[in-house]
C-alpha cells in the first residue's frame, strides 16, 4: 500500500500493471522486495508519466535502459508508437477437414471398352452386302438372282414413292471400313477423357469443413488448401448424367451400311427448342475453385467465420480422385487469411484414402453391355 501511494500517481489508472513479490534470503531473516511489471503487448500505446516529481516530468515518456531509467529518444519513441499502432495478438485455432470419399478408380478395359468395340464392329460389318457365290450352273445363277443381297433387296423391294424418298449408299466398302477404324480410335481416346467424368458421378462429393475454435470473429475469410500427391479434382455430376453418350462426349459409331432417307428440307421441330431463350437466372458461383497439376489446389471463399463457428463448402461440387492406388493418405497444407488480420495462418492436414472403387459394372451399363441394376 505504501509503495502504491508513491508509484500509482505517476503511472495512473491506465498505466502498466505491476505487483510485488517478497523473496526470502536463505540463511537470513532478510527478504528481497521484487517489483514485477507486466511485459508490453502489441496494441499498447506508450505510457506517459502522469505527475511531476523528483527527476520526473508530467507528460514525458521514460524507458528502462541498461543500468538506467531515462527519457525515450526519438527512435525509441517511434518504436513505442509503432507498438501501439500494431494490432493486438489474436488467439487463433482453426481445424480444416476434407469430408467425403477420396478414392482411386479402376475399370476392366477388356470387359468394357474392348467388348463394346468388338460388338459394334461386328454389327457394322454384318450390315455390309455379302458377295454372291460364283457358279456356271444355270440353276445356281437363278438361285443367286433370287437371293439378292440385303442391300439390293432393301432398295428394290420398296414402292416407287418410298424408293424416291431413299438415297442409295454413297460410300465404298473401303471408305466404310476406314470410317469404322477412325471411329474406334476416336472412341478409345474419348473414353480416357470420359473415365474421370464417370468417376465424378459415382464417388461421394468432397466437402471442406473449417472450424473456428476461438472466440474471435473473422471477416472475409479465404482459405487455400494444397493436397500433395497424385490426386485430381473434378466437377461432381449426378449419377444419371453419365448415362448419355453426348454428356460424356463419346463419339457414336458410323451409320450402318445401307440406304438412308433423303432430306426433304422440312424443319426439324424437335430441335426448335434451341431457338428458345429462357429467362436469365442468377449465377451462383461455386464455393470451391480448383486447379489440377499432379497435386491439386483448392480455393475457398469462406466469408464470415463466427466465434466457435463452422463453415462447410457446398455439397455436390467436386470429387477427389487418387491416381496412385498405393496411397493410403494424402498430406495437405492450408493457408487462411482474413480482413483486418495481417497474418497468414497456416496448418497441416491428413486425408485418408478410401481405397479403390471398381467402376466396371457402371461402365458396362453406360455402354449397354448389361442391364442397369436397380
Amino acid at each position: 500500500m505504501e509503495i502504491s501511494k508513491v508509484i500509482q500517481k505517476y503511472v495512473g489508472a491506465a498505466g502498466p500493471r505491476w505487483d510485488i513479490v517478497w523473496v526470502p534470503v536463505e540463511g537470513s531473516t532478510n527478504q528481497v522486495l521484487v517489483i514485477i511489471v507486466d511485459p508490453p503487448k502489441l496494441g499498447q500505446a506508450p505510457f506517459p508519466c502522469r505527475a511531476t516529481g523528483d527527476s520526473l516530468t508530467d507528460g514525458r515518456i521514460y524507458i528502462r535502459a541498461d543500468g538506467e531509467t531515462r527519457e525515450a529518444n526519438s527512435e525509441e519513441l517511434d518504436l513505442l508508437i509503432q507498438r501501439g499502432s500494431a494490432g493486438a495478438q489474436v488467439e487463433v485455432d482453426f481445424a480444416v477437414e476434407v469430408l467425403g470419399e477420396v478414392a482411386s478408380v479402376t475399370v476392366d478395359e477388356e470387359n468394357t471398352v474392348d467388348e463394346y468395340l468388338n460388338k459394334m464392329r461386328a454389327r457394322l460389318i454384318d450390315a455390309m452386302p455379302r458377295p454372291e457365290p460364283r457358279s456356271t450352273d444355270a440353276g445356281s445363277r437363278r438361285a443367286g438372282l433370287a437371293g439378292l443381297s440385303a442391300y439390293r433387296a432393301a432398295i428394290d423391294g420398296l414402292s416407287p414413292v418410298a424408293s424416291a424418298l431413299m438415297e442409295p449408299e454413297q460410300r465404298s466398302e473401303e471408305e466404310y471400313l476406314e470410317s469404322i477404324d477412325r471411329w474406334e480410335s476416336r472412341f478409345r481416346a474419348a473414353w480416357t477423357v470420359a473415365l474421370p467424368k464417370i468417376a465424378a458421378s459415382q464417388l461421394r462429393p468432397a466437402i471442406v469443413r473449417i472450424t473456428n475454435r476461438t472466440t474471435t470473429f473473422f471477416h472475409d475469410v479465404e482459405v487455400k488448401l494444397h493436397l500433395e500427391g497424385d490426386i485430381f479434382a473434378f466437377d461432381y455430376s449426378e449419377p444419371e448424367w453419365a448415362d448419355d453418350f453426348s454428356d460424356l462426349e463419346l463419339p457414336h459409331p458410323p451409320r450402318e451400311w445401307g440406304p438412308r432417307q433423303r432430306s426433304l428440307g422440312i424443319p426439324n421441330y424437335a430441335n426448335m427448342g434451341q431457338f428458345y431463350t429462357p429467362s436469365a437466372t442468377q449465377y451462383i458461383p461455386p464455393s470451391i475453385s480448383y486447379k489440377n497439376g499432379g497435386s491439386v489446389d483448392l480455393n475457398l471463399d469462406v466469408g464470415e467465420l463466427r466465434p466457435r463457428g463452422t463453415y462447410e463448402s457446398e455439397d455436390e461440387e467436386i470429387v477427389l480422385v487418387v491416381a496412385d492406388r498405393s496411397l493410403t493418405s494424402i498430406r495437405g497444407t492450408w493457408e487462411l487469411t482474413a480482413r483486418d488480420h495481417n497474418d497468414v495462418y497456416t496448418g497441416g492436414i491428413d486425408v485418408a484414402v478410401a481405397g479403390n472403387r471398381d467402376l466396371t459394372a457402371v461402365a458396362r451399363q453406360i455402354l449397354a453391355l448389361e442391364e442397369a441394376v436397380e
